[in-house]
């Protein structure tokens, strides 16, 4: 009978996931999803399949929103402020313009 089942962690036939010698991979997908679900869990909320769907597509989506705004999130480098002088605040133009 065991010949038949296939792991749905390792995609291969012949034993159940609880019994898979292959270790899950755990990725930040996979702890965004157990998140949300413990945040369920605390709430006291039932959420229907639809809106669980939903918000594992989100979580999914997640990494791929991590990684752009990775590359756009740019922070001015600005220089101390010398309390001394008249000018005011003075920034670094050329690393801005980069």
């Amino acid at each position: 009978i065991a010949a038949n089942v296939q792991c749905c962690n390792c995609n291969e036939k012949g034993h159940y996931t609880r019994n898979c010698p292959n270790p899950r991979v755990q990725d930040s997908k996979y702890s965004v999803e157990q998140m949300l679900l413990a945040k369920q869990d605390e709430a006291g909320v039932i959420f229907t399949d639809e809106h669980n769907d939903f918000l594992f597509a989100d979580a999914s989506r997640m990494e791929e929103i991590e990684e752009l705004s990775a590359n756009t999130c740019f922070m001015a480098r600005i220089q101390p402020t010398n309390f001394d002088s008249d000018e005011g605040t003075s920034y670094d133009y050329a690393f801005l313009s980069e």
